[in-house]
């Protein structure tokens, strides 16, 4: 793991569940307030665009939702508002584990959200 990644895999804060189309489990895990992770268990068929100096420009489980470099992940969740991604880098060891690096375009965390020290 990169020096300048070890941030984006500090203690879990809390997770937000939605259900795909096809009624599968996708979680979006606050572990920073500069990283999300998104992961789900039904990996099979797992679509990824990349960019030309190969880093992730976007990926797709089927059933979605579909993320990119530029989501508004508002558009994904009303509690995650405001959150755009900017980086989207694979987990090696966890398949179906995405971390999202974030920028906070004016997000107004929830009350329940406990941002790490």
């Amino acid at each position: 793991m990169e020096e300048e990644d070890a941030m984006c895999y500090l203690g879990k804060v809390e997770t937000i569940s939605i259900l795909s189309r096809y009624n599968e489990e996708r979680k979006f895990t606050i572990i920073a307030k500069d990283c999300i992770e998104y992961s789900f268990k039904d990996d099979g068929h797992v679509g990824c665009s990349r960019n030309d100096d190969g880093s992730l420009h976007s990926v797709d489980p089927s059933g979605g939702p579909y993320i990119a470099v530029g989501t508004n992940l508002g558009d994904v969740h009303k509690d995650l508002d405001g959150l755009i991604v900017t980086k989207i880098k694979a987990d090696t060891d966890k398949v179906g584990t995405y971390y999202l690096t974030v920028k906070d375009y004016g997000y107004k965390a929830p009350a329940w959200v406990n941002w790490p020290v």
